[in-house]
């Protein structure tokens, strides 16, 4: 695979800090977990048990403050609901060979033939929140849906960028042109 593919494919991981390699024996894409979801995990909650303790020491003054002291439980909720949507790309590690799509996980491998692959494609949804989303799937001929991977965004122009370039660089790799 040309090296200047490779190196943009890594930068557009590494922004939506994803762990991505390439094995030049097999010629695979494999994509890995989320590199930043245990940091996520724990800013939530440091967030969310600090904001209580405080509540806790204040809880003499009067009950504005205590009002206040929701915002920061609500942005600790923020970070762990993300993390917790994200952390579906951690179950599996995603390899992209040639003629197949392989899903591998340390209980489970399940891999998706290139016969079998009716198409990959992307559906990106904005929430109430700045943060826009994004997810590939692949269909199967029999029509079954398997969700790839997700990915999270401050800006849909850049979000769907990013999933056409890697829809079109796997539609090449797995030669599903038609």
């Amino acid at each position: 695979m040309d090296k200047k593919i490779l190196y943009v494919l890594s930068l557009k991981f590494k922004r939506h800090n994803l762990a991505f390699n390439f094995d030049e024996q097999t010629q695979a894409l494999i994509l890995g977990k989320n590199l930043k979801l245990k940091r996520k995990y724990l800013i939530g909650t440091l967030i969310i048990v600090f904001t209580l303790i405080i509540s806790f020491i204040l809880i003499s003054f009067g009950m504005r403050l205590r009002l206040l002291l929701i915002l920061p439980i609500i942005l600790g909720g923020y970070i762990i609901t993300n993390a917790l949507s994200l952390s579906r790309n951690n179950k599996f590690e995603k390899i992209f060979s040639t003629n197949s799509i392989k899903l591998v996980s340390k209980e489970d491998s399940i891999e998706y033939k290139k016969n079998d692959i009716k198409k990959l494609d992307y559906f990106i949804y904005s929430g109430e929140t700045d943060k826009v989303k994004g997810r590939l799937f692949l269909y199967l001929k029999d029509n079954t849906e398997i969700e790839l991977l997700t990915l999270l965004d401050k800006d849909r122009k850049f979000l769907k960028s990013d999933f056409e370039y890697l829809i079109n660089i796997l539609n090449k790799h797995l030669d599903l042109m038609k």
